[in-house]
């Protein structure tokens, strides 16, 4: 007798806790990803025939070749299959795929989504399923097919006219907003400038004075003897000419998205955002986090309810909040809601001992964030006062915490110091009064998190690809990370120029965005992947025909040598990269003529110029290996040089014990 039913997950970070949830009536197995992709063949490698309506090309991984003969077992064992693979365009696609070689029927097999992996929401999506999205696989099927045009295309043609590794649709217009930041920065030129500091007190409270204008001028004072004349000039007694009170709400913070939360626990917790990512899926796939690959911030009314109740037993119902409608922007998708903990009632402090050190402190953020967001807005009581000397005015701000609300989660950013009986007539004695000399800060290199946010601000690539597409950048040796932000390189900057010369386009944030809408609009029908597909094509194939007949090739930059010399053959040793994962390495010049490598920190390098004996005749050259007639023997490398060596002597003479 078969399994009853068979669910077939994407991740298997999720099996064990799903086969928990569901019982032994259910049998839960996973594909680990994608099983089968475009393949590398015909014209262009494309993998897709573009003179046949764009057909397209698939092979199965070959790392799933296991996978797969397990998963088709299981499937003629099973009286029903249920494909549960993410909810999104990606896992909607990885679900058809799962259909066409596991030999199931894509119309009638029944899908289900969870938006968190827990036994509520587990056993009550196995219990409502619908069936595939024909239309949102086109649309991932389309951007696949447009990402291996766009992106195989550039790629070949900056290998061509560059020596660059690759380029494509998101990373060209990433790469751009690090390269435009930074000649920003390099060609900023600071001025100097002027600040009044002005301190004492009045009525009994210590108080700083704000310098405000000049002659009703409120630019900064680049005039030095300007500012030392204000300062000669201020009276010992100022008096107060303007008294206002104020009141100021501070709304809470909206939930996470993806994009947010990025930006948010990469600048906190000081990491990578792809570590963060990598976090996160571990928070999702065990069950404390909601799905992370988000850009909506609205929220479950199954959790905000209980939210909303347990705001009200811990803090007072005065603290709790109304829920902000979500708003979408012209790039949101909306189609999950935003990131949050699957329960209210699962605290921090209560998970603890259950995560690594790092895990806990995001899952924090992401718990006391959504409590925050949930509750009533901080209040403000202010009284601001304004002082006059001669031409120049001043205003000092007395503020007073009347309603914690949502910052009772952070007690240190509130002060309840009642406000002070200040009155227009009353003086300010001043008790300390000087001027310091600043400059003008450059703009500021991008954060991993920063850049996440502009990528999300413009459109460029979707919640998915966000931290992907920056770890590219650094495999590529296009930007690096320095002190917490990003730095494009000279290879990173030659290929965004070369880029924006010939194909500005791609490198525009909006051809991106606009692409991403061309997507969305296949996966609602309101056009079709061909007419997508062939518009793309043409215009991609008429800029890289006008590109060649415009561009010359740059010539390739000579790799950086160690100062080593290669035992096999002498010539001198290099840095390379390896292109799969960006790290460095060292080889012999001449390879692949001379197969020499090692790592970049091999122990041999201490010992490689060693281990290179001059040569006893000449003393300029240095015992290399050769093969001749008979096998291997050492010989110098001066060409005016014929002293020889058998590999035996030189292993008993020249090698140091």
């Amino acid at each position: 007798m078969g399994y009853m039913k068979l669910v077939i997950l994407e991740s298997p970070g999720k099996t064990q806790h799903v086969q928990q949830y569901l019982g032994k009536d259910y049998l839960v197995m996973c594909s680990v990803g994608h099983i089968r992709d475009l393949a590398t063949n015909g014209k262009g490698r494309l993998g897709v025939d573009v003179d046949n309506g764009f057909k397209p090309r698939y092979e199965v991984d070959p790392n799933k070749k296991d996978i797969i003969a397990s998963l088709k077992k299981a499937v003629s064992a099973a009286d029903e299959v249920i494909l549960a693979t993410d909810p999104d365009r990606e896992g909607e696609a990885i679900a058809w795929h799962l259909t066409q070689v596991l030999d199931l029927d894509p119309i009638t097999t029944k899908r289900v989504t969870f938006n968190e992996i827990t036994k509520e929401e587990v056993t009550t999506k196995i219990n409502q399923p619908t069936v595939i999205d024909m239309n949102l696989v086109a649309s991932q099927e389309t951007r696949r097919i447009l990402d291996r045009i766009i992106g195989f295309g550039l790629s070949a043609w900056v290998q061509k006219y560059n020596h660059s590794e690759s380029a494509g649709r998101v990373q060209s217009p990433a790469l751009k907003l690090v390269c435009d930041q930074d000649e920003l920065i390099d060609s900023f030129v600071s001025e100097t400038y002027y600040v009044i500091n002005v301190n004492g007190h009045i009525n009994g409270r210590e108080c700083k004075l704000i310098f405000d204008s000049y002659k009703n001028n409120k630019d900064k004072i680049i005039d030095e003897a300007l500012a030392k004349s204000i300062i000669d000039t201020l009276p010992n007694e100022l008096e107060v000419v303007k008294v206002v009170k104020s009141k100021k709400a501070r709304k809470p913070i909206i939930p996470f998205e993806t994009a947010t939360l990025y930006t948010e626990a990469s600048n906190r917790l000081k990491c990578s955002t792809d570590a963060v990512a990598s976090m996160a899926q571990n928070l999702y796939q065990n069950g404390y986090i909601t799905y992370i690959r988000t850009d909506y911030t609205a929220l479950s009314p199954t959790f905000t309810g209980p939210a909303q109740a347990y705001i009200a037993e811990h803090y007072g119902k005065e603290y709790v909040g109304y829920i902000a409608k979500a708003k979408k922007d012209e790039f949101t998708q909306a189609a999950h809601e935003g990131i949050r903990p699957t329960s209210i009632y699962r605290t921090p402090e209560s998970v603890k001992g259950e995560l690594s050190t790092r895990e806990y402190q995001l899952y924090e953020l992401i718990y006391n964030h959504t409590l925050a967001s949930l509750m009533k807005p901080k209040e403000e009581e202010i009284l601001t006062i304004t002082i006059r000397s001669g031409d120049s005015e001043f205003h000092s701000d007395f503020v007073r915490t009347s309603f914690d609300g949502y910052s009772v989660l952070n007690k240190s950013d509130n002060d309840y110091t009642p406000l002070p009986e200040i009155s227009v007539g009353d003086h300010y004695v001043v008790t300390e009064k000087d001027y310091e000399t600043k400059s003008t800060e450059p703009p500021a290199h991008y954060s991993e998190g920063a850049l996440t946010a502009l990528m999300k601000e413009k459109g460029i690539g979707r919640p998915s690809t966000y931290s992907p597409t920056i770890k590219t950048l650094k495999t590529r040796d296009y930007i690096k990370s320095e002190k917490g932000v990003l730095i494009s390189t000279d290879k990173g900057r030659k290929t965004s120029a070369i880029l924006s010369q010939y194909f500005p386009q791609y490198v525009d944030t909006q051809f991106t965005a606009n692409m991403e809408d061309d997507l969305d609009h296949i996966g609602s029908k309101e056009t079709t992947s061909i007419d997508v597909l062939q518009t793309h094509y043409d215009e991609f194939q008429e800029t890289v025909t006008k590109a060649n007949e415009r561009a010359e090739k740059q010539p390739r930059e000579a790799p950086k040598e160690t100062g080593e010399f290669c035992e096999l053959c002498g010539a001198p040793l290099v840095y390379r990269k390896n292109k799969k994962d960006g790290t460095t390495f060292v080889a012999c010049m001449n390879y692949p003529k001379c197969k020499y490598t090692r790592s970049e920190n091999s122990a041999e390098s201490a010992q490689n110029n060693q281990n290179l004996k001059h040569c006893p005749k000449c003393d300029s050259g240095y015992l290399i290996r050769k093969k001749g007639a008979y096998g291997y023997f050492y010989a110098c490398n001066n060409p005016e040089c014929d002293y020889t060596q058998s590999l035996r002597s030189r292993k008993k003479s020249y090698y140091k014990k």
